[in-house]
Order: structure tokens, then C-alpha cells, then sequence
């Protein structure tokens, strides 16, 4: 194990803004993405929005993204004690639960105040502004609730206490045994007397709950929803989260339990209903039909092994989703959105199932509704709650950190924070200390388009073009991709492979810790296949950067005699299976003019996805054929290139969540840049890649494609420095880097600056020190 100390410096990453005044915003999310936004406040509400507007002397400047509060919907404030205990003897929902009765004893009103603060505190950096606390805990009747909003109030965090009733042990009506017996009031009259005492107030508002189907009867869940809806006050429920519930109320009441609400006339718009996950197709109709409101935790659902819900059924129907922390294990509404999409991916096998615009609806103005509380959107009558997102060099919440240590174990990043708050059960494991002298310390940079095995060069090439001649001009005349698969047909397999290793290790130079590496030189089935096998081969080297091996078969017709661009597609759609069992991850195609129409392209790429290769294009380079709008059709994982496309392409990948891989060092060498502002605006994520081949771009340093990128692109540092990292690490449908982050692999890169304007200032910033895997390369 080993630390590194101080990284970087700056402030905050996420800052929740609640007050009066003028805020100016560099961007901000009005339903689309905006830029130069003020935002004025008077009275602690939104009185004026204005896009396009350069700040006045007296604005607050919000550097970074800035979004409305984050809302979090369902939180329990005393599971959260239960952080790393649930992850070691096995059991299932139940073994936790029991565990969970444990954590419910033992706090009083001091003790629960002081930890509900730290719990809200940690919302709050999470940009979490209000927060839903569905509270059973009565074995004094309101003192735990009044604990809760008291914290609340004490952190300048929105709650609403939703009082949950639960009076009996199972639908069978058995009384309640052990700990959850000082969960009851008894019956719902005491319920009700007791609640009425509650105050609601500035920053509080006191909702209901009703724990489950399991935990109250029918006649006290009609009391329970008539109390809610006479005050007006947000009503919650646990619903259908275990099939166990589902079974037992079949038996029972002859019905489910959705089917048991719609019977007591329960529900209605007014209700949010957690988990939803046991649903079948008549309770999605009935759920959708009243409008009633589906809060997801898929954080603490994936911890439990619950399974996971129809939500984009359930969305389709009518009902609103909104997002929960639960348990609290993790405290992130943003990763709990991505959780659902990405979940709701691994159960149906396809991509974007919610597209990014609902799932931010769902973090922040559902949610927000969901709790009563007139916020959740940035425009005028609202509640000024809203967040930013600043200068995020450790990619993650905390932004850019002053003074800080990042700690290493084995090949993860143990913790990540400011120096002297690192954890004494770690610092006490630590046996290599490396002092960065306060230097800059990034995620190791991402390499997201490169073709770094070939044989040869075409040097000739770049004299022809400084001459005028056409990309297109130069492959007719017998260069381009062609002249290279010549060389590289020519070249021993074993020639080749200590070529790109030689080559590949000139990346960790420019600080990059993984590259995307393509295919494509052979054009022939034999060849390609060894390129792949070569490329994963020096993927399990520790001497070169971590490679994500792409199959480029289809880079152009190959030189053959009587080779058609046809035939030849439905050959490489036949190879796409094997290139898999060889190693490849993703499958690319140069969908462009003169090399492989729409047509070919989508037959190629369907094979790939048959074959488990994910899809990505050259697309829209030398001119706008539509393989941009072809991307965002076959969801793939990232469109390259793109200087042809325009705001309908960037508009239409958006939607389909397909990444903007830019290569400045191409665009400059064809004299075209891409429509980078256009990306920006409609909220498309970008990648950055150096586009490393024989013939256009003989570079292999991220470092200058960042400055570049700020320089050709008019890029911010920070954009830049995050498609290089973030950005290109979502290209190649990596979670696992890209982030200086508790539990992700430990690639980092300490620079030779102390500041990300170095990027700029030095075009090849170099690094000082470059970490694979936690190991220093040498």
C-alpha cells in the first residue's frame, strides 16, 4: 500500500447554493445544456434566468456544470451505520434485515442528531438539497423524528420527514416481535395523535408513510392516506420489493399488492411508491393509470440482491420516476441514476434505456415533487436550490482538491481526500510514501482512438498534403490506408509485435495509462485476427499502457484484385465472432465517403453486436453521410471523427447516449475542425483520442492532444482535461478508470505543473511521475 500527498489544488467539487443574490454560471441545465446563464435570486426563489449573458461585476462566478438541487427521495438516516458490515457472511435480504434491526437500537436524540448531521452533510457535498427520511424509528415517540430535523435544519438541508406507521408483523395480522415492536404506535389512532404533533417550517415538511403491505392493515393504510391528502402532504410507501411480500399477499387478499392499493383507493399522483421491483403487467397498467410516483434505489437494491424492476415500463405507463440513497451505502443521487440505467441495461441487453435528460429529471424536479417541495428546476418561482459541478480533477465528486493524498492498495485507489483526514486504518498499512511537492496530480490520461500496429511509414504523404492534395487524392494515388497494408502484409507477426510494444510505451510519455488500439492493416482475415491477437497479447504487458482492443477489418476495400466494398462487408460481418474469441472488445467501421456506405456499415456493426463486439464508426470525417445519426440508430459506444457532422447529429447521439471521440491532430492535419460547441450545447459527452496512425498523425502524447483540444477546439482546460479522462473513459464503456476515486484502478499521473493551466501554457505538459496499477513506471 502506498499514499501519495499533496495532489492538486482548488476547491469543492459540488457546492449547494441556497440563498438570494446573482449567480453566473459558465453552464447550466435549463432542460438543455446552456451556457453563460444568470441566475437571480430574491428571497431565497429563482426570480430571473438569463442564457447568453456575460457576468456582471457582482455575480458569485459558478465554474463547471450547474444543475438543479439534487433530490433524494428515500433515505433511511440509521442504516447508514451499516456501511461495509452487510458485505461479509453471505444471507440474503432477510440475514440484512435482521442486521438492520440491530443498527435501529441504541440512539437517542443527541447521538441521532450528531450522526443524522454527518449523513446530511455528506448529501449536501453530494449536491443533494432535499431529502425524503422515511422514519419508523419511535421507541420515544417524536424525539428520534425531531432529532432528524433538527440536524436538517442545523446542515441547511430540505427534509421531509415522512412518518412511516407499521403495526403488525405480516399480512396474516401476527402482532410484532423484538425491535420492530418499537417501530409501532399500536394502532393507527396513535398514529395519528402522535404525528399531529410533528411541525413542519421553513426547510421541513412532515409527510406520511406507510410502511408496507406487510406492516399495515388495510383499514390503517385508508387512515393513513386520508391524513396525508386532507394536509396535503407527500405519501410514501415500500411496495413489492420482495417476491415474499408478493406471495404472502396473494394468499391472503387474493391480489397483489398493488392490486390490494387500487382497492383501498390508495392510490393517486400524490403517492410515491418505493421499489416497485415484483410487478407484473397488470400493476404496471394500474400503477401507471393513477400517476403514482416510482422511487428506485438501485444502489442499495444491487447490495441486497434485490432484482430489478419493469421502470421503463412502469415510466411508459404514466408513473414518474424519481431516485433514493435507501440505505445509504452510497450517498450519490447522480451514480443512483446512472445505476438505474445501467442496471435496467444488464436486465433487458440493451443500451439507453432512459436517456440521460429523464434520468437528471428524475434526480432533481420529480424528486423534488415527490417530497412537496417547489424546486428541481432552474426558473423563476423556484426554490433556489442548485449545484455545481466545478474543475473536477479527480473526475469525482470532490473536485479539484488543495492539499491533498490519495492512498493506493494493491492496483485500486484506496481513499482520495485532503491531507491529514486520511484514514489511521490505512495510513497504518502504508509502506511507500511519495511526496508530489504539491504538483498536479490527474486520472491517467485515455487514449480513446488510436492505430498503433503497423509496419512502415508515409512520410511522403504529409508533403503532398502541405501541397494541397486531398485525403481522398492522396489514397487514389496509391497512399493512404492501402500503402500502409502493403508494409504491414509484408512484416512478421513477431516484428510487428515488438514494433507496437516499442511504440505503445511511448504513450505513458504524454501521461496516457490506456489506449484504444484498432486494427486494420491486413484487410484479410488471417492478418486481422493476428492483429488482434497481437493487440491482446501486449495488453497483459506491464511495460505499455492498458489496451481495449478494437477490430478495424473494415478500414478500407482491401487492394485485392476484384475486392467490392460490398463483398467485402458481408466478409468482415462473418469474421466479427472470431474476432471476438481472439480478443477484441469493440468493433469499428470507416463509415465515410469513398470507403463504406450507411448500408455496410450497419450490416457490419449488427454482426458485431450479434457477436458481443461493441459498436463504434469513423463517421461524418470527410463528409456528412449520415454516420453520426447511424450511431446514435445502433447505440454505439462512440462516433469518431465528426468534422462534417452538424447540431442534428450532435443532438441525435445525445439522445442515444453515443460519445464524440474529436482527434485535434487529425482536424488540424485536414484543415476542418468539428463542431465542438454544437457537442457542448446539446449535452453530448466528448472523448478526445490522438488518432496515432502511419500517415496523418504521427503523435502519441495525451498531454499535447489536451492543449490542442483547448487550443483548436476552444475547450476549457478543465473540458478538455475531463474528455481526456472521463469523457474517453465512457468511449470505451470503461467504469473502472478515468477518476481519482475510492475503489477504481489506480492510474495516475503527477505532472510538472501545479496548476491544469499548464496544458495550455506547455502544449506536451509533461509528467513527472506516471502510476499503472499503483506501480510507478519507470
Amino acid at each position: 500500500m502506498g499514499t501519495l500527498s499533496p495532489v492538486g489544488r482548488g476547491i469543492r467539487g459540488e457546492d449547494a447554493v441556497r440563498g438570494s443574490g446573482v449567480w453566473h454560471a459558465e453552464q447550466a441545465w435549463l432542460g438543455h445544456v446552456a451556457t453563460d446563464v444568470l441566475i437571480e435570486v430574491e428571497d431565497g426563489r429563482i426570480f430571473a434566468v438569463a442564457e447568453n449573458v456575460q457576468p456582471p461585476a457582482d455575480a458569485v462566478k459558478l465554474e463547471g456544470f450547474t444543475f438543479p438541487g439534487l433530490a433524494n427521495v428515500h433515505s433511511h438516516v440509521f442504516q447508514e451505520s451499516l456501511r461495509g458490515r452487510t458485505e461479509t457472511g453471505g444471507g440474503d435480504f432477510w440475514e440484512w434485515r435482521r442486521q438492520m434491526f440491530d443498527a435501529a437500537q441504541g440512539w437517542d436524540r443527541p447521538s441521532y442528531t450528531a450522526y443524522a448531521r454527518t449523513v446530511f452533510r455528506e448529501m449536501l457535498h453530494a449536491g443533494i438539497t432535499a431529502v425524503g427520511e422515511f422514519h419508523y424509528l419511535h421507541r420515544y415517540g417524536n424525539e428520534l423524528g425531531e432529532a432528524l430535523i433538527d440536524a436538517a435544519r442545523a446542515e441547511g438541508i430540505r427534509i421531509t420527514l415522512l412518518d412511516a406507521c407499521y403495526l403488525r408483523g405480516g399480512l396474516d395480522g401476527r402482532p410484532l416481535e423484538g425491535v420492530p415492536r418499537s417501530f409501532s404506535d399500536g394502532d393507527v389512532d396513535r398514529w395519528v395523535a402522535r404525528v399531529d404533533e410533528l411541525r413542519g417550517g421553513e426547510g421541513v415538511h412532515i409527510g406520511a408513510a406507510i410502511h408496507s403491505v406487510r406492516a399495515v392493515d388495510p383499514a390503517s393504510m385508508r387512515v393513513v392516506a386520508a391524513w396525508a391528502r386532507q394536509r396535503k402532504a407527500p405519501l410514501h410507501m415500500h411496495l413489492a420489493e420482495q417476491p415474499a411480500e408478493v406471495d404472502e399477499c396473494l394468499a391472503v387478499e387474493g391480489c397483489t399488492p398493488a392490486a390490494l392499493l387500487e382497492r383501498e383507493g390508495i392510490l393517486g399522483p400524490d403517492l410515491t411508491t418505493i421499489h416497485a421491483i415484483h410487478v407484473n403487467d397488470e400493476d404496471v397498467a394500474l400503477l401507471g393509470s393513477h400517476q403514482v410516483r416510482i422511487c428506485a434505489g438501485p444502489t442499495t437494491e444491487r447490495d441486497l440482491g434485490d432484482r430489478v424492476g419493469p421502470l421503463r415500463a412502469l415510466a411508459d405507463a404514466g408513473s414518474p420516476l424519481c431516485l433514493g440513497s435507501d440505505s445509504n451505502s452510497v450517498i450519490d443521487v447522480l451514480e443512483e441514476a446512472r445505476a438505474l440505467e445501467l442496471d435496467q441495461r444488464r436486465a433487458t441487453g440493451r443500451r439507453v434505456i432512459h436517456a440521460p435528460e429523464e434520468l437528471l429529471e428524475a434526480a432533481t424536479v420529480a424528486g423534488m415533487r415527490a417530497l412537496g417541495w417547489e424546486a428541481g428546476e432552474l426558473k423563476p418561482g423556484m426554490l433556489a436550490d442548485f449545484a455545481t459541478v466545478r474543475r473536477l480533477f479527480t473526475g469525482a465528486e470532490e473536485g479539484v482538491i488543495a492539499g491533498a493524498a490519495v492512498i493506493f492498495e494493491g492496483d485500486r485507489i484506496a481513499w482520495c481526500g485532503h491531507e491529514g483526514r486520511e484514514p489511521r486504518v490505512l495510513m497504518d498499512a502504508v509502506s511507500d510514501d511519495y511526496d508530489c511537492g504539491g504538483g498536479l496530480v490527474t486520472a491517467g490520461l485515455i487514449d480513446a482512438h488510436s492505430h498503433p500496429l503497423y509496419a512502415g511509414d508515409r512520410l511522403a504523404e504529409v508533403a503532398m498534403r502541405a501541397e494541397g492534395r486531398s485525403y481522398t487524392e492522396i489514397a487514389k494515388a496509391g497512399g493512404g490506408i492501402k500503402a500502409t497494408v502493403k508494409s504491414t502484409r509484408d512484416e512478421t507477426a513477431t516484428a510487428l509485435e515488438a514494433a507496437g510494444a516499442r511504440r505503445l510505451a511511448q504513450w505513458f510519455d504524454g501521461g496516457a495509462t490506456t489506449v484504444e488500439a484498432k486494427t486494420g492493416y491486413h484487410l484479410n482475415r488471417e492478418g486481422e485476427l493476428a492483429a488482434v491477437r497481437i493487440l491482446k497479447r501486449l495488453s497483459d504487458r506491464d511495460d505499455v499502457p492498458r489496451i481495449e482492443v478494437t477490430f478495424l477489418a473494415a478500414h478500407a476495400v482491401p487492394p485485392d484484385r476484384g475486392a467490392s466494398p460490398a463483398a467485402y462487408a458481408t466478409q468482415v460481418a462473418a469474421w466479427c465472432a472470431d474476432a471476438r474469441a481472439a480478443g477484441a472488445r469493440f468493433c469499428d467501421v470507416f463509415c465515410d465517403s469513398g470507403y463504406f456506405t450507411i448500408g455496410q456499415t450497419r450490416k457490419i456493426l449488427q454482426a458485431a453486436v450479434r457477436a458481443k463486439l461493441i459498436p463504434r464508426l469513423h463517421a461524418d470525417e470527410l463528409a456528412r453521410t449520415g454516420g453520426a445519426r447511424l450511431a446514435a440508430e445502433l447505440h454505439a459506444a462512440s462516433a469518431d471523427h465528426l468534422l462534417c457532422a452538424d447540431r442534428t447529429d450532435a443532438r441525435a447521439m445525445a439522445r442515444a447516449g453515443v460519445v464524440a471521440t474529436l482527434c485535434p491532430v487529425t482536424a488540424l492535419s485536414m484543415g476542418k475542425l468539428p463542431p465542438v460547441k454544437q457537442f457542448v450545447d446539446a449535452g453530448t459527452v466528448i472523448a478526445l483520442g490522438t488518432d496515432h496512425n502511419p500517415g496523418t498523425s504521427g503523435i502519441t502524447s495525451m498531454s499535447q492532444v489536451i492543449a490542442l483540444a483547448i487550443g483548436l477546439f476552444k475547450m476549457s482546460a478543465a473540458q478538455a482535461l475531463l474528455a481526456g479522462t472521463v469523457g474517453s473513459a465512457q468511449s470505451l464503456d470503461l467504469t473502472d478508470r478515468g477518476k481519482v476515486k475510492r475503489s477504481l484502478l489506480a492510474d495516475v499521473v503527477l505532472w510538472d505543473a501545479d496548476h491544469e493551466g499548464g496544458f495550455a501554457w506547455a502544449f506536451g505538459l509533461a509528467p513527472r511521475q506516471v502510476w499503472k496499477g499503483g506501480s510507478p513506471i519507470e
